[in-house]
């Protein structure tokens, strides 16, 4: 669990290492009207999700087969290659073809979290999502925090081969320090009021299910929508360019070191309030502070504005997980 946790830490601190300035690079690449360069950080950003969300059910099959640990190091190893490579890309077609590659190995976050699912007793499954949630988001506010200040002095195109560095690092961090846990034994079927067994489909195809996941894509899309132009948002914002990544940088990781503070106590809210309460009270919070976003003025007040936002999608993302 400790190896574990700090591969989240280090993985994600890797993924915002130079990623979130990609709109950044793109006008490095050639790209100069920021309308347009909006339209290719989102068409790369979307391609991406596309990418890992067809994957995703495919990688699942494949980890129940092989195991989940030869998926942890699927993600890191090729992910991290395909990164690295996006330093020595020259057009934005190349950047996002790289980025289709990216998607298409990528996965770990959910390798992980399943992984520890399976090596945590059902009465701490909710204190544990937390944390690693809490190591998630950590890494999400280190990562544009240190990669902004090396993309400012070394460039992004080292910040690229930089992380793709870490994540084959990390890759191999796994390889020799965790272990596969032992196959769970099948558990017995549930059954219906007749006292028959009810089918495992009938349970995974539950209305309630179907509504947790539904709702998961609905607030993933609420908190990934505006990541391929708040960068472009920070640069109208500020009065010189000098040390544009570094501000990026900032504004990012102060979302990810509030989100951690949550993340670390949304299991005691959940205990006082309910997992519903503690969720309905997070999402109100969300919306309110992303709909004020509108009315920043400077990076200061979208600061702010920030960090209020990750407190609340913080507690949004174990709380869901544990539904689910």
């Amino acid at each position: 669990m400790v190896v574990l946790t700090i591969t989240q830490v280090v993985s994600e601190l890797g993924f915002s290492f130079a990623l979130p300035f990609t709109p950044l690079f793109i006008q490095e690449l050639g790209v100069q009207d920021l309308a347009e360069v909006g339209l290719w950080a989102g068409l790369i950003a979307g391609v991406f999700a596309v990418a890992m969300g067809g994957m995703a059910p495919i990688w699942g099959v494949m980890a129940d087969r092989y195991g989940h640990k030869r998926m942890i190091q699927r993600a890191f190893f090729g992910a991290g290659a395909a990164i690295a490579c996006i330093a020595l890309v020259q057009t934005p077609e190349q950047l996002l073809v790289l980025r289709v590659l990216h998607g298409v190995f990528t996965g770990v976050v959910t390798a992980i979290a399943t992984l520890v699912s399976l090596m945590t007793p059902r009465r701490h499954i909710g204190t544990v999502l937390g944390l690693l949630q809490a190591g998630q988001f950590l890494g999400v506010a280190l990562g544009p925090l240190l990669g902004g200040a090396f993309a400012d002095r070394f460039g992004l195109r080292a910040s690229f081969a930089g992380t793709g560095l870490i994540l084959i690092s990390t890759g191999l961090l796994v390889t020799l320090l965790v272990s596969e846990p032992p196959r769970e034994s099948r558990r017995a079927e549930q059954r219906t009021s007749t006292g028959s067994p009810q089918p495992a489909r009938q349970r995974l195809l539950s209305r309630e299910v179907i509504a947790v996941v539904g709702l998961m894509a609905l607030v993933r899309f609420g908190q990934t929508a505006p990541q391929p132009f708040l960068p472009l948002f920070v640069q109208q914002l500020v009065v010189t360019p000098d040390g544009l990544a570094t501000m990026v940088g900032l504004v990012l990781a102060a979302t990810g070191i509030a989100s951690t503070v949550s993340a670390l106590l949304v299991g005691q809210l959940t205990r006082r309030f309910g997992q519903r309460n503690t969720l309905i009270g997070c999402l109100t919070l969300a919306t309110v502070f992303s709909a004020l976003h509108a009315m920043a003025g400077t990076v200061w007040q979208l600061l702010a504005l920030r960090i209020v936002l990750g407190l609340a999608q913080g507690g949004t993302g174990p709380t869901i997980q544990a539904l689910l």
